[in-house]
């Protein structure tokens, strides 16, 4: 697992275009949100992504994920009859790993196109757009 210097380094660099959704879930997991969370939430989290999330979407670039996987990634736990906090937790998950994405985004570059691209998705998330 890379360390927040080194995906950076890879923003600054690249740009989101190389970095995955497992690779950004684990930075995003462990250097934003592991310390202001309790410990339970944090296991909650990681459960939630291995089991829900990373199927559909962890080895996609966070740059290739729009707005139609996330809802077959949801059209599914519905299918799947989930409970209603597994969606609100997955929700949440995906809500805060594009949103600290696009923070990093507009503070290390500046790449209209791909940040509108994710503002989109992040729309598309925080809304509810999948329910």
């Amino acid at each position: 697992m890379e360390n927040m210097d080194e995906i950076r380094q890879r923003i600054r660099k690249e740009g989101e275009e190389s970095l995955t959704m497992d690779e950004w879930f684990e930075s995003w997991l462990s250097e934003y949100k592991q310390l202001t969370i309790k410990k339970g939430t944090v296991e909650n989290y990681r459960r939630n992504y291995r089991n829900y999330i990373k199927p559909y979407l962890g080895d996609m670039r966070v740059c290739e994920v729009k707005g139609e996987h996330i809802q077959k990634l949801f059209n599914h736990l519905i299918a799947k009859g989930y409970a209603v906090n597994t969606l609100y937790v997955s929700k949440g998950v995906l809500s805060g790993m594009f949103r600290q994405l696009i923070k990093l985004i507009e503070y290390y570059f500046e790449r209209p196109a791909e940040k509108e691209e994710l503002l989109r998705i992040y729309s598309y998330v925080s809304l509810g757009g999948f329910l």
